[in-house]
Order: C-alpha cells, then structure tokens, then sequence
C-alpha cells in the first residue's frame, strides 16, 4: 500500500514537470511569435512609408503634366535613396529643359561645357543622357533619329541646337524653326547656333518672339553683330567634335615633359589666303611640324584624328592662320592640350564686329585667353627665337597655365549658359 502510495506521488510529480515544461516552451514560443509578427509589422510600416514616399512623388510630378508615355518612360525612382533618406521628402529638380542637337555643336555643348554623358542605342542613330544643374534637369537628345515625330510631344522648355553655316543648313534648320508651334506646351525656346562665318546671321531675326516667332534667345558662334547679351549672346566655336575631337582631361595630356616640335599647323591651306603664305614660309623651316592639305575634309579616321592630337600634344605652340574666319576649332583644341595658339589678329569680314576694338576673337579676349597674337606671319621667326629660349621649366610652367585656363573657361560658359537659361526661361524665380 506504501509502495502504491510512493508510486502515485512520483507519478503526479513527473506530470505536474511534464506540464510545466510544456506551459515555459508555450510561452516561449508566443513570446517569440510575438517579436516576428512586431519585425513583420515594423517592416511592413517600412514598407508602406517608402510606398507612400514613392506615390507622393508620382503624384507631385503627374499633377500637372499629360501623362503621355514619353512623360511615363522618363519617370524614375531611385528606391535606395528613398530608404536611406525616409525623413527627408524626396526633391526632384524644379524645371526639365530638353536639349535637342541637330548640329555638331551640340555635342561640345553636351559633353564639354555641361560635362555631361550620354549613350548611344537604336543602332546608333539616337544618343540620349541627362544631367541636374542646381535646379534644372537636362535631357539631351542628338543624332539622325532625332526628328520632328520622334521627341516628346510634351516638351515645355527646350534648347534646340541648329547650324546656320550656309543655305542648305539654314534652310534645314528653319523647319525645326517653323515646326515648333505644333508642340502645345512649349513655353521657353532657346537657340544655339553655328553661325554664318562671315557672320550673316540676320535669317535668325524673324524666329525671335520679339518679332513674332517662339525663340527667346540666341547662343551664336563667331563676332556676329546682333549680339547684344539681351536676346543674342556669342557662343564658343569650340572643338571640331563633328571630326571626333574628345573631352580630354587632366590624365589624357603629359605636361611635364619636353616636347619634340617647336610649333606645328596642321589644317586646309585656302589659295591667296595667309594660310598659303605661312606654309611657304614654314615649309622653309625645320622648326615647325607641317601637315596641310589642299582640301576641305569634314570626317576623319580614328587614326586620322590620333595622329592630329599626337602631333599637336608634341608642341609647343600651335599656328592658326585666319580660314573663312578668324575663330577655328584648332584654338580650343590647342588650349585643350596645352598649347600655345598663335593667332592671326585679323577680322576677315566687314559683316562681323569689326567696329569693335575686341574683335576679332571677341569672346576669348574677353576672358583673357592665353594667346599670342600676330598682326602679320613675318612676326613668326621673332617668336620662334623667343620660344628657343624658354627653358622646359618655364614651358611646363605655362602648358599648365593654359590647360588650367581652359577648364576654367569652360566652366565658366557653362555657368553662364545655365544662368541665361534660368533668367529668360524662369523669370518668376
């Protein structure tokens, strides 16, 4: 009966163990369950407040804009920044601004002044990129696939890039002028134009709204006339990028070392110009590098365009002898490798700004190029005698000077185009 009696309080302990054991692990296990369902919930609430963040955003950028799929496509959201940044509400630039290139100009606008990339797709024949300025934000869009029926309907500012360089181009480019007025929401238009080398730009006037037309400002190449920093601002010519000339920066160019050539031309020789006069001279001459061609030729070969930046980064100094204007792209190009351009001060016709004591070459002495200027090319052997004197020390000292100078020009235009760009097209701001 003992026995029985042992055996039953044993029996009762074991079970009241069991039980307890099974009530901790239950409770455990609720505990833990609750914990997950408050990480589920929290992320959820995460999830929701980005959710949330990413529809406010759409709703702020749809408010007021036709929802056409050019408007859809070009509509992005970076998710990571909206995590990392879930307190900060989500900024988009305030004004879009759509570059179309239908010149080569553009191309230096794009990438060597705004600094911005682009790619390439459709075979080639559309380049595509985007850049934010402060405020604004650029899309740029260049190539033969960029026509009237294939840009965005909904465009309200826009820079159109035009060549005005003879009757064929101006004509082209008054039929992006004249089919402007079919996109409904365009408000600013702004020009940037390779002008007429002679500087007959007057085609242009009849475009501006002052006149009657849709375009509020003008960027212009060369000393033209109607410039006036109102409604027509002079532009660089720039670099020959329709040849393939690229952005070059401080890694691409050695500045250090000496250089095999004393000066160098490489360009057209035109007949009874000033041209034909110094490659005689220099052809007199083992100073000088000399590869001059009788004719004109727009395109060049990759190894065209490698040996011309070769032999150019070889020199000390770089001829420019007056073409159909004073202005050439071998100046820029020079000033992008650091070297010295020695330019020809001669107005080459009474339709630019010859009145003017800067011209020609107005806007480069306006920010103080480092230039030589000659009057005429018998001034050449006085300047050869000089630069055999420069020691390495003081050339490299004065490569660096230029190459500095032109980054910073080109920063410069970039910051005044912007702000043009805001003041006509934003004038409530």
């Amino acid at each position: 009966m003992k026995r029985t009696s042992k055996f039953i309080v044993k029996l009762t302990v074991v079970c009241l163990v069991i039980s307890l054991t099974y009530m901790i692990h239950n409770a455990f296990s609720s505990m833990r369950d609750s914990l997950e369902d408050a990480q589920i919930m929290a992320t959820r609430s995460e999830k929701v407040t980005v959710l949330k963040a990413y529809m406010g955003a759409a709703e702020n950028l749809f408010k007021n804009v036709d929802n056409s799929f050019e408007d859809m496509y070009n509509f992005k959201v970076d998710f990571r920044h909206l995590k990392k940044n879930k307190s900060k509400k989500f900024i988009y630039p305030k004004h879009e601004v759509e570059i179309w290139g239908k010149a080569s100009i553009g191309e230096y606008l794009w990438s060597h002044i705004l600094d911005g990339n682009s790619t390439t797709y459709a075979n080639g024949l559309i380049k595509h990129g985007e850049i934010k300025i402060k405020n604004l934000h650029f899309r740029y869009r260049s190539g033969p696939g960029i026509v009237q029926n294939t840009v965005p309907t909904s465009v309200k500012n826009l820079v159109l890039v035009l060549n005005g360089k003879d009757d064929v181009k101006i004509k082209f480019s008054k039929t992006w002028l004249e089919y402007l007025v079919h996109f409904k929401n365009l408000k600013n238009v702004a020009v940037v134009l390779l002008g007429d080398e002679k500087c007959d730009n007057n085609w242009i006037l009849q475009h501006l709204k002052t006149r009657g037309g849709v375009v509020d400002i003008v960027f212009v190449t060369y000393d033209s006339k109607l410039v006036d920093n109102k409604e027509i601002y002079q532009w660089p010519l720039g670099v020959a990028t329709y040849r393939g000339f690229p952005v070059l920066g401080a890694h691409h160019v050695n500045l250090d070392v000496a250089r095999q050539h004393l000066c160098s031309f490489m360009g057209t020789v035109y007949r009874n110009t000033s041209r034909e006069v110094l490659n005689n001279m220099l052809k007199r001459s083992s100073k000088c590098f000399v590869a001059s061609r009788e004719t004109w030729v727009p395109v060049e070969t990759f190894e065209s365009m490698s040996r011309y930046i070769r032999q150019m980064t070889d020199s000390d100094i770089t001829l420019n002898p007056v073409g159909q204007n004073t202005e050439c792209y071998r100046i820029y190009e020079a000033l992008s490798l650091g070297t010295v351009p020695v330019v020809e001060d001669v107005a080459t016709s009474k339709d630019c700004d010859v009145e003017n004591s800067q011209t020609p070459l107005r806007l480069l002495k306006e920010y103080n190029a480092p230039l030589i200027y000659v009057k005429n090319w018998t001034d050449l052997n006085r300047i050869l005698d000089t630069e055999e004197k420069l020691s390495l020390e003081k050339k490299i000292e004065r490569r660096k000077k230029v190459f500095n100078w032109y980054e910073e020009f080109k920063l410069k235009m970039k910051n005044r185009f912007v702000q043009v760009i805001k003041k006509n097209f934003f004038k409530e701001e």
